[in-house]
């Protein structure tokens, strides 16, 4: 027997997510022995293993068979050939010794194999594989269940599966199964299958040669799944995730390469990213084609980097709560912008297990979506906002496309009924689309799809006649039966000269109401004129039915003249009205006159407001002319500051009521409307109505953050709704580990002579937190020295240096001493940490560690025959 030393390298995934640089497992020199699978032992099925000078050949003549290996690894030179009946027959390469497997040269297969090393598998840099299928895992599987088609694969070895090379499954898959899972090479499986996952247990569902479905049965605490490289996977699927049945998991999933899984023949492609109970950090770029395909990015936080690439037909964002934000946030608004110019987006959140609690409930529980950066493009792709409980609005959306769409889905984590979530657009901001059928909403897991028509344009006189309900104007024409969105702000201050002078034809009346919706987005009507002083229910709509919503916004400096049932808004109200106010005048010749609503006749009023005058015969009310019904009608956080006036029956807020109606929280200027009494509604002065303590029932403050109402120093509430996250996102898309020092350290170096497992290692105290590295060059005899440790540990990120006394560090260890210093001691480890802005001279050249990459690296000197 001969001895020759084999150097090679140990490697990990360090806990944060850092994957560690792998330096070459083979040194240069004369003592450099081929590495090829050794120790094979058939334990199932039929195979015989023939070793060729650098060629192995495994000839399997059963469908499947199991081989025991004492090491799997393959060399620069080596080939590795598996020659199998079928496509759908399948090798078991099981590593029961102590080594990694590290493939740096070739593997060819007609059919799939699977190799299992709980040491863990390195592909390096330059390794080719060409196989039917591919399983390479940590994990393992008893005979008899590889046997009996039974592929579930169980383990908890902390080591890692990394490719640098290149995997080729054509028509095929891989699976890259782990603790920790990552690629920085390329993996290819056209019409085929890549599935990198993390787990303790895992199960794979095999149809002949195809990967039909792969299940984490079991997941692992700070799991790891990673692309660097590039996976391409078209006319098939690429699955990243961490994603468990059985536990909670501080996962997570990172791209910052290339995944490719475009549509061909006809099939569409399909990338999911999913870290179940973690975190998924999207860079880098993922394509399943221009208009094709779908792309999934799931977990309890998806975090969106700026810069990333995408193209797909639909993208599913599904975190619990999502952040829109220049900074700090899950995306922000510029990316999300870029990416709406070719794909469409939903954004869904759910919820999860976080017990502390917030304004809003529970954070990290609410599953609510925040939009506080503006969001602008113009293709005709579709964002949808699915909020498990409430989406809030608090900077602009524009969809500028002829078919680009806006969907609001909110309070779907619970049924319609009885629910309470809602939308909220910030005063003085919009939602602005392009006319045409581009908006819906929903409220409820079981609610209904409201489908909105866009009205952009005022139209002109006589549009009420046409029915074409493509304007303003236009909609009065119309059945009624239908729901409108106000897709931007209108000027309206032609209508004073249309129709002889009598101004804009009202929307429906009290017989002929809106059935359906209104929705103003957060846009304004302004200057619009109705002058028909002998017509009834006159107002921007007529009259609108006990089903239909009026919300979000605002008509300014009005003039409305009509005779009885006048209001700024609605003339006879039967259904909601919310978020809306008016400015102007109102008059009325008759009765039954308010600045916002002339008869409430079983609808409900909220957080909504009147600064216009008005003026009528009888049953005159600032914000209402006459309030009634029986119980199921309501007038809640509202007021009225307009003048008010009439020859009876006049109220500063509501001039007369009918019925048990709750009118709660709700005030009047008696100064500013003249009046000292209303039916409801507390009266108050002008300073009091510009005080914060008068409306503390109210949700204001004179901020306006996070509250419906704000009041300025000096003047009347208004309508804030500007909402913002109060969860906090780390804008670092790669984690950092937690609590390590930034000093620099001397490094012991340690050298085993007796034992088989490395020693733990330590380190000595900082000596300077800059320490200035000399030219002396570092002698060998100094790395075999073992130098007497603190009793402390640290597991921080370390520059590697020689050290002469434990005093300073001198020098940049390089390779060649490692490798001369084993060559000296013989037999044993020398065990050296590397880290951020260490060089390590390997044969071919100097290789500097990138930023934030923390590593272990051994070189262990063995007795090879």
């Amino acid at each position: 027997m001969k001895y020759t030393p084999d150097f090679s390298s140990r490697f990990r995934i360090l806990k944060g997510g850092k994957i560690s640089l792998v330096v070459s497992a083979l040194l240069a020199g004369s003592t450099m022995s081929f590495a090829a699978p050794s120790g094979g032992s058939v334990t199932s099925g039929s195979a015989t293993i023939n070793q060729n000078g650098s060629i192995t050949t495994i000839n399997q003549s059963t469908n499947k068979a199991s081989i025991n290996w004492q090491d799997f690894s393959i060399g620069k030179t080596e080939t590795v050939n598996f020659v199998q009946p079928s496509a759908q027959s399948v090798t078991l390469n099981r590593v029961v010794g102590t080594t990694q497997s590290l493939i740096e040269g070739a593997m060819n297969a007609n059919g799939q194999v699977f190799l299992l090393n709980p040491n863990g598998v390195l592909f390096a840099n330059g390794s080719q594989i060409n196989v039917g299928g591919l399983v390479a895992s940590t994990l393992n599987i008893t005979d008899a269940n590889f046997q009996a088609g039974n592929y579930t694969f169980e383990g908890n070895s902390q080591n890692s599966i990394i490719n640098m090379g290149t995997i080729a499954a054509n028509n095929g898959y891989v699976a890259m199964m782990g603790k920790h899972v990552a690629n920085e090479g390329t993996i290819v499986a056209t019409m085929g299958n890549v599935q990198l996952a993390s787990g303790e247990k895992i199960s794979l569902n095999l149809n002949g040669n195809s990967l039909v479905k792969l299940t984490i049965d079991q997941g692992t605490m700070d799991a790891l799944v990673e692309n660097k490289g590039l996976i391409k996977a078209d006319g098939g699927q690429v699955y990243l995730t961490t994603q468990a049945l059985n536990t909670i998991l501080d996962g997570m999933v990172n791209n910052t390469g290339i995944i490719e899984a475009q549509s061909l023949n006809n099939v569409d492609g399909k990338v999911v990213l999913f870290a179940h109970g973690g975190t998924t950090n999207v860079a880098g770029t993922l394509s399943t084609g221009s208009g094709k395909g779908f792309i999934e990015t799931s977990g309890e936080k998806v975090n969106i980097k700026d810069g990333v690439n995408a193209k797909t037909a639909q993208w599913l964002i599904d975190p619990e709560d999502f952040i829109i934000r220049a900074t700090g946030g899950n995306i922000s608004g510029s990316t999300l912008s870029t990416l709406l110019g070719s794909n469409s987006i939903t954004i869904q959140t759910g919820t999860g297990t976080d017990t502390s609690t917030s304004k809003f409930g529970t954070v990290g529980t609410n599953g609510d979506i925040f939009v506080e950066d503006a969001i602008t493009w113009s293709a005709n792709t579709t964002l949808t906002l699915n909020a498990h409980r409430n989406i809030y609005i608090s900077d602009n959306i524009t969809s500028s496309g002829a078919t680009g769409k806006v969907a609001l889905y909110y309070g779907q984590g619970a049924v319609a009924a009885n629910n309470t979530a809602d939308y909220v657009i910030a005063s003085g901001k919009s939602i602005s689309l392009h006319e045409g059928i581009n908006f819906e909403t929903k409220l409820g897991s079981d609610g209904t799809r409201f489908i909105y028509s866009v009205i952009t344009a005022l139209g002109s006189a006589g549009d009420e006649n046409i029915g074409n309900g493509e304007t303003l104007q236009g909609i009065a024409g119309m059945n009624l039966n239908v729901y409108y969105v106000l897709g931007a702000n209108i000027d309206a201050s032609v209508t004073s000269t249309w129709n002889g002078g009598m101004g804009f034809a009202p929307l429906g009346d009290s017989s002929t109401t809106l059935y359906g919706s209104f929705i103003g987005l957060g846009h304004t009507i302004s200057n619009l004129t109705i002058n028909r002083p002998t017509t009834d229910d006159v107002a921007l709509f007529g009259g609108i039915d006990a089903t239909t919503v009026i919300r979000d916004l605002g008509l300014v400096n009005v003039s409305i003249t009509g005779q009885n049932r006048v209001g700024g808004v609605i003339g006879t109200n039967y259904g909601v009205l919310k978020n809306v106010y008016v400015t102007g005048s109102v008059t009325g010749t008759g009765y039954e006159v308010g600045g916002l609503v002339g008869n409430n006749f079983l609808g409900t009023i909220s957080q909504s407001y009147a600064a216009s005058n008005v003026t009528g015969t009888s049953r005159v009310g600032g914000l209402v002319g006459i309030n009634w019904g029986v119980y199921n009608a309501s007038i809640a956080t509202s007021y009225a500051t307009g003048s008010v006036s009439g020859t009876e029956t006049v109220g500063g807020l509501v001039c007369d009521q009918i019925g048990l109606i709750p009118i709660d929280n709700n005030y009047w200027d008696t100064q500013t409307t003249g009046q000292s009494t209303s039916e409801g509604g507390t009266g108050k002065t002008t300073a009091e109505m510009k005080t914060l303590s008068t409306f503390s029932g109210w949700d204001i403050s004179t901020s306006g953050l996070n509250t419906t109402w704000k009041l300025d120093s000096g003047a009347y509430p208004t309508l804030s709704n500007r909402h913002i996250s109060p969860l906090s996102v780390a804008a670092a898309l790669t984690p950092t580990p937690l609590a390590r020092p930034v000093e620099h350290y001397d490094i012991t170096t340690i050298v085993n002579s007796t034992a088989v497992t490395p020693p733990i290692l330590r380190v000595i105290a900082p000596v300077a937190p800059q320490p200035q590295q000399i030219q002396t060059q570092v002698q060998n005899n100094a790395l075999l020295q073992t130098i007497v440790p603190e009793s402390t540990t640290s597991d921080g990120t370390f520059n590697l240096v020689g050290s002469t006394n434990g005093v300073a560090p001198v020098q940049t260890v390089s390779m060649d001493q490692l490798q001369s210093a084993a060559l000296t001691q013989g037999v044993g480890e020398i065990r050296v940490p590397l880290g951020n802005g260490s060089v390590v001279d390997l044969i071919n050249g100097g290789v500097t560690l990138p930023k934030g990459v923390s590593q272990e690296f051994y070189v262990v000197a063995t007795n090879r025959t």
